[in-house]
């Protein structure tokens, strides 16, 4: 979001960062993967890879970024294929973050993608690395993907910018990136509107699972992301009160924990530009006498009650925004029959 609300004040300053159909460049991404046409939005994403090769080949300035976290599904030979067709350096650049972290995100971003797997059952595939599990890890295993992504290049051509913790500013993140093309974060703006990638909570993420698991086949993707993925962002933060937010079972804590220091250890071995500290990657310790049953082994279980109060907190929310919506319709058209409009 911030590359692109930032994309004139970069290609001024010498960057492209190209404009695509669609979110980021994702579309670009999912043409390289060949990805399927009913995952495709209206209009199919045919040419969208070429096209944005095309333009980074014809800028004439300092650098060209393309992102999307979608690259790192890319088999060896999509890869060969993205890294060759570039006439400039290429430099490959990663985002890592801390696993404890990740795991319960990722589970949240699959079950808006429509997913139905528990949280516990997402847990033990990736423990298992089998199932839903192999993808967790071909995106999260930070020294494997960046090993796929990095053939052929020099250890300075590659840069690892870890994701800072939790009550870091909110700025950080976007200042270490943007460092990798040598330009200060704070010079471009850094609050923009729209709906970020919000998260959800424990309750909130469960009421979309079950869901999806009695609508969401009936729904294709395109019209799915469209209409429930963009509600969920809108509704459920004001309208689901529950605030408990997901994190690891603590008898999956240990198994986590040695996964992260392995990838960190790989990491400080390889000699990568690291832009921001490594040490953000090391999951911190829990509290001595965790605050509250949420982070025990419990995690995870929602009851139906809880579910039902959710499901109707926000079919309230949409009937009395709606509601306020047509009143500030019909308040516009009395304006305009005052001022003798249409």
């Amino acid at each position: 979001m911030l590359l692109a609300a930032n994309r004139a004040e970069l290609k001024a300053d010498g960057i492209l960062y190209p404009g695509t159909r669609g979110d980021a460049h994702h579309t670009a991404a999912w043409d390289l993967r060949g990805t399927p046409p009913q995952r495709q939005g209206a209009g199919g994403i045919e040419g969208s890879w070429d096209k944005l090769v095309g333009r980074a080949n014809a800028w004439t300035g300092e650098a060209v970024v393309v992102s999307s976290e979608l690259f790192v599904y890319c088999t060896d030979k999509q890869i060969d294929t993205a890294l060759a067709a570039f006439e400039a350096e290429v430099h490959v650049v990663y985002t890592a973050r801390d696993l404890l972290r990740q795991v319960p995100a990722v589970w949240q971003e699959r079950v808006k993608n429509q997913q139905t797997i528990s949280y516990p059952d997402f847990v033990a595939a990736v423990r298992s690395g089998k199932g839903g599990g192999r993808g967790f890890w071909r995106a999260q295993d930070a020294p494997a993907v960046i090993e796929r992504w990095s053939r052929g290049l020099r250890p300075a051509q590659v840069h690892v910018v870890p994701a800072p913790p939790p009550a870091a500013p909110p700025t950080t993140l976007w200042n270490r990136f943007t460092s990798v093309f040598g330009r200060r974060g704070d010079a471009f703006q850094t609050e923009v509107g729209g709906s970020a990638n919000s998260s959800m909570t424990m309750v909130q993420t469960e009421l979309l699972r079950r869901y999806n698991a009695r609508h969401g086949a009936a729904l294709p993707w395109p019209v799915y992301r469209r209409t429930i993925r963009a509600e969920v962002d809108r509704s459920f933060p004001a309208a689901v009160s529950d605030r408990r937010k997901l994190t690891l079972p603590s008898a999956d804590r240990k198994f986590f924990e040695a996964a992260a220091l392995k990838a960190f250890e790989g990491l400080q071995r390889s000699g990568y530009a690291v832009a921001g500290d490594l040490d953000d990657l090391v999951p911190a310790p829990l509290p001595a006498s965790p605050p509250t049953p949420s982070s025990g082994d419990d995690i995870g279980v929602v009851s139906d009650g809880e579910v039902v109060v959710a499901a109707l907190d926000v079919v309230h929310s949409l009937m009395t925004r709606q509601e306020g919506e047509r009143a500030k319709r019909r308040e516009q058209r009395r304006a305009r029959r005052r001022t003798g409009g249409s």
